[in-house]
C-alpha cells in the first residue's frame, strides 16, 4: 500500500490525469514518460520573486545516434511501427524545450556520450550537432583517454565546440590537475541573468578499469573536489551549482520487486528516497558528506537507470540512456534571499523521445504488447514532434 500511495503522490505532482495510475500495475500504462500537453505557467507573483531555470539532460548515450523501432502488427499486415530515440529526436525535443522556456533552459550531457568502440570523429561531429550547453567526461570518454595519448585526445576534442568538464582528474607525472585541450576543471554558464556553475566528477572506483592503461592518472576524492570547486565557483559569482557525476544509485529495484512490475514502470514521490539502495552506495555517501546546500542539482551518468529523487536532500536526476530519454528538472532561484528554493523546485520523470505515439496510451512504451493498436503523431508540451533527418558526416 505504501508504494501505491507513493505512486499516486508522484502522479499528483506531475500530471492531471488519473489514468497515470495505470502505470504502476502489472499490465497497462498511460503517458509513461510522455508529456503531450502544455504545462501550467508560473503565477505572476512567482515571476516577480523567482527565476526558474530548466535543466534538460542526457546521459549514457553510448553512441546510439540512430533511432529504434518496433513493428505494430495487425491482421491486415500493414507496415506500421513505433519509433523512438536517436539524436534527431533529441534535437526535435530540444527545439520544443527552447520554444517553451525561451532563455530559461540549459541542455547538459552528463557523460558517456561516446561508445568506446565508436568512430571518435563521428561522435565529435554529432556532439556539435546536438550542441548541449555543457558536456561531462564520463566513463566511455575516460576509457578513450586511457587508450590514447593525452595530446591525441586533446587534439580530437579540440574540435568539440561544446564546453567539456572534468574536475577530479590528476596527472601524477606532472603533479598537477589533468591539463587537456578543451577540457575544463569547472564551467560557468549565464542563463536568465543567473550564473550556473558546473562540476564534473568520476567515481573513484572506476580507476581500476583505466589505471592499467594510464598509470599516471589519479582520480581525486569526489567530496573534496566538489567542496573545493563549488567554493571556487561561488567566489566567481555562480548562484546555482550543478554536479555532473558518474556515481549513481538504484531507486527502482525495490518497488519493482514489491509490485511485480517491470523496473521501467516504477513511479515514486521524488521526496521519498527510502526505496533507494543507500547501502554502501558511493553517491549517497558523497552527498551525505557535503555541508547542506553545497549543490543545487545533481545529474548522474553512472549506470543506465532512472533517478528522479531527492538523495540526502539534493535533487538527483538520471535516465536509462541509450539515446532514448531526456531527464528534466526545474530549479527555482529566490531573488529575495538569493538562494535556490528546493521546496519549489521540481523533478520530472524522464521524457521518452517518441517519434510517434501508440494512440490509446499517448506514449511510445513498447515493453508490453502493442499489437492491433492505432498509431498517432507524437506531441510534447503541446507541440507536435517533428523529426528532421540526421545529418551525415
Amino acid at each position: 500500500m505504501l508504494f501505491k500511495l507513493l505512486s499516486l503522490l508522484f502522479i499528483f505532482n506531475c500530471t492531471t490525469s488519473s489514468r497515470m495510475a495505470d502505470n504502476q500495475t502489472a499490465h497497462g500504462h498511460y503517458r509513461l514518460y510522455s508529456y503531450p500537453e502544455k504545462l501550467a505557467k508560473m503565477n505572476s507573483y512567482e515571476k516577480d520573486r523567482y527565476k526558474k531555470i530548466v535543466f534538460v539532460s542526457s546521459n549514457n548515450l553510448n553512441g546510439h545516434f540512430a533511432p529504434k523501432s518496433v513493428p505494430v502488427k495487425n491482421r491486415f499486415n500493414e507496415n506500421r511501427e513505433i519509433i523512438y530515440g536517436g539524436l534527431a529526436a533529441m534535437k526535435a525535443y530540444q527545439e520544443i524545450f527552447k520554444k517553451t522556456y525561451d532563455e530559461k533552459v540549459l541542455f547538459v550531457d552528463a557523460g558517456s556520450f561516446l561508445n568506446t568502440e565508436h568512430d571518435q570523429q563521428k561522435a565529435i561531429f554529432y556532439a556539435n550537432y546536438y550542441a548541449p550547453d555543457v558536456m561531462a567526461l564520463g566513463h566511455t570518454e575516460l576509457i578513450n583517454l586511457a587508450r590514447v595519448k593525452e595530446n591525441i585526445f586533446g587534439k580530437l576534442y579540440g574540435h568539440l565546440k561544446v564546453p567539456f568538464v572534468a574536475s577530479n582528474l590528476f596527472n601524477l607525472k606532472k603533479a598537477k590537475d589533468m591539463d587537456i585541450k578543451n577540457v575544463r576543471q569547472s564551467y560557468i554558464k549565464s542563463v536568465h541573468n543567473l550564473k550556473v556553475g558546473f562540476i564534473s566528477t568520476i567515481n573513484q572506483s572506476f580507476a581500476a578499469q583505466v589505471n592499467k592503461e594510464m598509470t599516471h592518472l589519479y582520480i581525486q576524492n569526489e567530496t573534496k573536489t566538489i567542496l573545493a570547486k563549488a567554493s571556487e565557483l561561488r567566489r566567481q559569482g555562480a548562484q546555482i551549482i550543478v554536479l555532473l557525476t558518474t556515481s549513481s544509485i538504484d531507486c527502482n529495484s525495490k518497488i519493482a520487486k514489491e509490485e511485480s512490475i517491470d523496473i521501467s514502470k516504477v513511479n515514486f514521490d521524488p521526496y521519498e528516497s527510502d526505496q533507494c539502495d543507500h547501502y554502501k552506495n558511493n553517491l549517497s555517501k558523497v552527498l551525505a558528506e557535503l555541508p547542506p546546500k553545497s549543490l543545487d542539482l545533481v545529474i548522474a551518468s553512472g549506470e543506465s537507470a532512472k533517478i528522479a529523487n531527492f538523495i540526502q536532500n539534493y535533487p538527483v536526476i538520471q535516465n536509462e540512456g541509450q539515446g532514448e530519454f531526456f531527464s528534466w528538472a526545474e530549479i527555482y532561484y529566490d531573488t529575495k534571499h538569493q538562494v535556490v528554493d528546493l521546496g519549489k523546485s521540481k523533478i520530472y520523470q524522464p521524457v521518452q523521445l517518441c517519434h510517434n505515439f501508440i494512440k490509446s496510451t499517448q506514449d511510445c512504451y513498447v515493453k508490453e504488447s502493442i499489437d492491433n493498436q492505432d498509431v498517432s503523431s507524437a506531441f510534447f508540451l503541446g507541440e507536435k514532434v517533428q523529426i528532421k533527418p540526421l545529418p551525415q558526416i
